[in-house]
């Protein structure tokens, strides 16, 4: 079934609207440069209580995503070699901090 009602924000129109806030433009006046309604921009900003949200960015101590493939395209017989940990570019602790036992629960 589709979704009744009106449509929020579009991503682009949400960082334009932290981007006008920011620079101190009015509810109002922002609601006329995206052409909505001035309750639609104030369930925005409410919602995150007049703060806008951090841009994520992923932790340069992090697994890359090749990483964590070539982990897991090895299998758990070859985690302790040193080419992977060479190939990966990290030490062998953060290898083994990627490969930890699971933990079951009965």
């Amino acid at each position: 079934m589709a979704h009744m009602g009106r449509p929020g924000l579009s991503p682009q129109q949400k960082a334009e609207l932290w981007k006008r806030r920011k620079g101190g433009e009015s509810l109002s006046d922002i609601a006329r440069a995206l052409k909505k309604g001035g309750r639609s921009i104030f369930g925005v900003l409410r919602l995150r209580g007049g703060i806008a949200p951090r841009v994520h960015h992923r932790s340069r101590l992090a697994l890359s995503p090749e990483g964590a493939e070539a982990i897991s395209r090895d299998g758990p017989a070859s985690f302790l070699k040193r080419p992977l940990t060479r190939r990966l570019s990290i030490g062998a602790g953060a290898l083994l901090a990627q490969r930890k036992a699971p933990r079951y629960s009965a």
